[in-house]
Order: C-alpha cells, then structure tokens, then sequence
C-alpha cells in the first residue's frame, strides 16, 4: 500500500489524564469484545469500555520482511554490526511474543506459517523466528537489532484472565472451581499483559500496590508505560478482532492470504498435551459471585494499566486500518473471510495436535501436522487449499505452474529428513553438517527400502502400524 511506503515514525494522541470512572459490568466487556469482532471496528467496544485518555498508534512499516536465514550467515550479519547486543541471534529476524492465554498456539502458529513459507532468497531457507513463552524483558527485547519485526496479540483482560486461572490451578493443579478458589487466582493477577509485553521496568512496580488494594497506580505513568509498550512493538493485535488484525498485518508486511490462514490449536478436542501426558481443559466460566469480583473496584485497580492498553491498541488498530486505505482493507478482509470459510469446511477434521479429540497422544501424527508442539496444526491443508486456489485464480502463470507441481505426489512428498530441517531452520540451530548428515541418513534408508522385496517392506509397515497402535493404548 502506498500509506506504508516509507516507515513512519509511532505518532501517539494523548488526552488530558482524568479521574478513575466506575467500572462497567463484566458482561458489558465481554458483550463488547464480541460486537467489536463481529462488526469490524472497536465502536462498540469504546462505549462500554472505561476510557483513560485516547492513547493511540498508527503501525506502520515500510521496509521489506526481515527474513534472515540460518545461523551460519546470521553470525556474518553480526559480524557486521557493532552493537552491544551483537553477539546474540535472539534480536534479529521475525520476533514474536506469545502472551499465555491469548490463544497463543494459534497466533504463534501464524507466525510460523509466515516463516515457513517466506525464504532467504540466497539460500532458500526457511525465516528465523523467535517465538517462545518468556517475558520481553526476560528476552531483552529493549535492544532488539533494527533488522527485526516484533509483534504480539492481546486479549480482554478480564477473559484472558478467566481462562488463565481455570487453565493453571483448576486444570493443572487440580483444584475445585468453587467461588473462593476462583477469586484467588484471580487475586494473583494484576496487569498481566502490560507486565509481560513490557520492554523497560520503567513504572511496572507503580501501576497497583497491595497497600492500597482499591486504588490505581498514577494515571500519567500508566499512559507512559503504555506509550511505550505501543512504540515498541511493530503491530499489536486483538484476539477478538482476529481476523482483521491478520488482514492488517498482512497488508503491512506485503503479505499473501496464504500467509495468515490458520486452524485453532484446540480445534481436535479440549485437551493440553502436558508433561507427557494429556490433560482435559475444564472449560471456564463466571458464577454470580465471580461476576462480582470482576465488576469490582478492587478489579478494576488490579488491571487499570491492561484494560488501558486493551483500549489503546483497539483504537490504534482502527488508526492503522484507516492509514492502510479502508477500501483496500475491506477488499482484503473480504477475501480472508472467503478463504477461511473453504478452510473451515475442508481442513476441519485434518487437525492433529499432540493430543486427539479422546484425549490420547498421537505425538507421530501431529509432528507431520504441526511446525512445533501444538502451534500451525493442519498446515499441510491450508497449503494445498492455496495451491489448488491459485490454480484456479491464474491458470498458466508461473505461480499456478509451481502450486501445480507441489500438489503433485512427487513434490507434495516430503521425507522425515527434509521436515526435520525445515524445523530447524525455523530455529537456526542446526549446522551444516547435520543438515548433510540428516539427508545421508534419508538418503540410505531409500535405498535400503528399495532393496527389500515386496513381502519385507509389507512386514516392515505392519511392524510400525503395530508400534503406533501401541503408543496410542499407552497414550489413552
């Protein structure tokens, strides 16, 4: 687009800081977020939500995909340059914060598919991508190198915080969801978001105090630390706006629709693979008395600075979608929407996570199906959905004849080798060596295959079919 040609300095709109109005009533949030989804814009959204000056950033980015390739030419980069962060990999490339409990293995899904499906135009290797659960401080994303992308997704607090507490203490630790053991898990959250996603320590400590349980922190330093959370980051998306912040992002990265179709990690069956084992996720919900809580001012002053970036960043993306060319935008959303419904239909029940829809593992099956753990699952089916709709879309171009030619069975067929080089690279932790040795290894074991008369190999498939069917009794 041409609103992004050149990359924009943040702009920011600040209003004078007003006092703490009451907070509205937790099913007037959630009614909120879901309007806002399913009507394409934070209108609905701002009237209910409590307004702390009209903090917002228009995200802009100008310059290509910061695609770099393995670790090898990674080291010639920093070779380069002379910072004082030179010496580590974990600032460069397409950075992603996953933030838990913000459907994280889905969005961290879609960054893999974007750099699964971009390559290093020297060496034809997949994008660097750091996606991991650990705090941006933890990261020092703070000296992150300017050859990077960093992004992340927010989610209502309030919901983000629901699902947290049934998913850590009445899923894992195995306690009972009555309304005191609700309420203090929820006791132990205070601006979760806001102190996960932050660069700086720069007013973290100030934004509640247990002291003075029902007051906020300074309304001047929570629209700093929010500031700076928006200037850090390279684009900002909500959960409840899903698909429109990936239409935004693609549009900003000069992405395909490709790029940001997706499937959700939980889609097989509500179920954690953890520790080895699967565990039934005990789907959350908010009793008369949880409600309570919620709509409380201790609440309210517990999450003053989350509810705040929330805002922010909803109004940011409505910014950001206007910069962008709101025709362009619609055009495109309309497309997502189009691709998403024929990958709702067709994909659906090729999804498979580390744990089924039973509840056993099927760990071999969900590592040819997802990029890592639970997190891109039933990529294999978006990508051929792709492929057959630009066959369809430009019949005899060179982007049809190649989708063409990967749907065929000869390149369709990936080996186990080339699969596990594939997730490396994601990394950049695999030598070049163990790249040849994995090939070798591939290589070998064909012809060894080949050598075999029909009645072995028929012994040999029903000796790994036997191994399967017992790691799934185990599993169950």
């Amino acid at each position: 687009p041409a609103a992004s040609a050149a990359k924009a300095e943040p702009v920011f709109e600040t209003a004078a800081a007003a006092p703490l109005p009451t907070p509205p009533p937790v099913g007037a949030t959630h009614s909120a977020a879901a309007s806002a989804s399913a009507g394409g814009g934070s209108g609905a959204a701002a009237e209910t939500k409590t307004d702390f000056g009209n903090l917002t950033r228009v995200f802009a980015w100008g310059s290509r995909l910061p695609c770099l390739p393995t670790r090898k030419l990674v080291q010639r980069h920093i070779a380069e340059y002379k910072g004082p962060h030179a010496n580590t990999t974990t600032h460069w490339g397409l950075l992603f914060l996953k933030i838990p409990k913000t459907a994280s293995s889905t969005t961290a899904g879609i960054a893999f598919r974007i750099a699964s499906r971009h390559k290093h135009g020297k060496v034809h290797q997949t994008c660097i991508l750091h996606a991991h659960h650990a705090d941006a401080r933890v990261r020092d994303l703070k000296h992150r190198n300017r050859d990077s992308f960093l992004w992340t997704f927010l989610r209502d607090p309030t919901s983000r915080a629901m699902s947290h507490v049934f998913h850590m203490k009445i899923t894992r630790e195995k306690e009972k969801p009555t309304d005191e053991e609700v309420i203090a898990g929820l006791r132990e959250i205070s601006n979760f978001m806001t102190q996960y996603a932050a660069t700086q320590q720069f007013g973290l400590k100030e934004l509640w105090s247990r002291k003075n349980p029902l007051e906020t922190g300074d309304s001047i330093i929570l629209q700093r630390v929010v500031m700076n959370i928006l200037s850090d980051y390279d684009f900002i998306g909500i959960v409840e706006r899903l698909d429109e912040s990936l239409v935004a992002l693609r549009l900003l990265l000069g992405l395909d629709a490709g790029d940001v179709l997706y499937l959700s990690s939980k889609l097989s069956g509500g179920y954690d693979f953890f520790k080895g084992h699967c565990e039934r996720l005990q789907k959350s919900f908010i009793s008369p008395g949880v409600a309570d809580f919620l709509s409380s001012k201790e609440w309210h002053a517990r999450n003053a600075a989350d509810m705040m970036l929330y805002a922010a960043v909803n109004r940011s993306l409505d910014d950001t979608i206007t910069n962008l060319g709101r025709q362009a935008f619609e055009e495109a959303l309309t497309e997502h929407r189009m691709l998403m419904a024929e990958v709702h239909t067709e994909c659906a029940g090729q999804v498979y996570a580390p744990c089924s829809e039973n509840g056993r593992k099927q760990i071999s099956l969900s590592e040819e199906n997802c990029y890592w753990n639970d997190n891109g699952c039933g990529y294999p089916c978006l990508d051929k959905l792709i492929d057959r709709s630009k066959m369809q879309k430009d019949p005899g171009t060179k982007g049809s004849l190649e989708a063409e030619e990967r749907l065929d069975g000869n390149a369709a067929g990936r080996t186990r080798a080339k699969r596990q080089i594939e997730f490396h690279d994601l990394f950049g932790n695999l030598t070049q060596k163990e790249r040849g040795m994995l090939l070798w290894e591939e290589e070998r074991q064909r012809a060894k295959k080949k050598k075999l008369p029909k009645w072995k190999r028929k012994m040999e498939r029903e000796r790994k079919r036997r191994i399967r069917k017992k790691e799934q009794r185990q599993g169950g």
